[in-house]
């Protein structure tokens, strides 16, 4: 998702900076008569037209950063603009201004067209909005997470949900689903399922989060932020058979100063490594959560963490409850 977002953002600049600026043309006095409204009218169309075909495009399909159809809309303007200046005698500055008035019937829709259009019309970029919404499956959530502002609240109904792309939470979020045996989310982006970062804050209930790759990756890091979990279930986490990283279900690595971390009613099982690893000075609270079947260990505490684990179901791991460095839980 981050880099997703940076290259909209890029393209955006990109786009902004199509519809001005001078061909390299002669300067002339001619003005705007009626031949270069026509030039303008059919660039503001053949703008129209590329945003009409990437109503649909989602944020994946950018990872290369192109477009289809950009390139030769950028060539299109250029070389229309050029045929207006030098051909047809037309003022640049005259061209931009009849483009500046036209460009605000442009429209766009979805997550790509819709930013785009606001930049071709010569707008900034907004604040996020929160907002609510019901998710289907189907529906790419990397696209959704990119809409959603701080306080934003998604309701994924049943079904699964195929991500191919990391989920990055860097403001309020609630996700919730119809429940986790009801909800499943099957990740096989590389590196993690979901990150949450030092700003983050995330409400995550009712679904299961499972990865799916063979790529080394740990489901749910929580690096920073605010974490919250009540009926979750989270298994697949795959170990680097070279360095043996990763693998874990949940992987909390924070310090005492970024928040709370707050752990209910949850699963997390068959995990290459462990179902839930403690790093830094984390403080986690875990009540009622159900830690089975994996590989190294249930629940490990490492370095100077601490936190509580109370009510719980840890069995079936090679390692039960483990703890090391100066780490110093309370388990009740």
């Amino acid at each position: 998702m981050i880099r997703t977002a940076s290259l909209l953002l890029a393209l955006i600049l990109v786009v902004s900076a199509c519809t001005t600026g001078n061909t390299g043309g002669p300067s002339t006095t001619v003005g705007v008569g009626d031949v270069c409204v026509q030039h303008a009218n059919e660039i503001i169309d053949a703008m129209q037209q590329f945003l009409d075909g990437v109503a649909d495009l989602r944020l994946t399909e950018l990872r290369d950063g192109v477009v289809p159809g950009f390139e030769e809309l950028n060539a299109a303007i250029s070389a229309k603009r050029t045929t207006a200046v030098v051909q047809d005698g037309c003022d640049d500055e005259g061209m931009q201004a009849l483009l500046d008035v036209a460009s605000a019937r442009l429209e766009g829709s979805g997550t790509v067209g819709r930013p785009l259009a606001a930049a071709m019309r010569g707008e900034e970029p907004g604040p996020l909005q929160a907002i609510e919404a019901t998710v289907e499956p189907g529906t790419s959530l990397g696209d959704v997470l990119l809409e959603a502002g701080d306080g934003s609240v998604l309701t994924l109904l049943a079904g699964e949900y195929e991500v191919s792309e990391l989920l990055v939470i860097d403001r309020r979020i609630v996700i919730a689903g119809s429940g986790s045996a009801e909800t499943i989310l099957r990740s096989s982006a590389p590196d993690a399922a979901l990150v949450i970062n030092p700003d983050g804050n995330l409400d995550l209930s009712g679904l299961t989060v499972t990865y799916v790759a063979d790529s080394p990756a740990s489901v749910i890091a929580a690096l920073g932020g605010e974490l919250s979990m009540n009926d979750v279930k989270v298994s697949g986490g795959v170990v680097d058979p070279e360095t043996g990283s990763d693998g874990h279900g949940l992987a909390i690595v924070a310090d005492e100063s970024t928040g709370g971390i707050t752990i209910r009613n949850s699963f997390f099982q068959s995990n290459e490594s462990i179902g839930i690893a403690v790093f830094g000075d984390s403080s986690p609270r875990l009540t009622s959560v159900s830690v089975t079947d994996n590989a190294v260990c249930g629940v490990c505490f490492f370095e100077g963490s601490s936190g509580v684990l109370s009510i719980s179901t840890v069995e079936d791991n090679e390692i039960g409850v483990g703890s090391s460095g100066s780490s110093h839980p309370l388990i009740l």
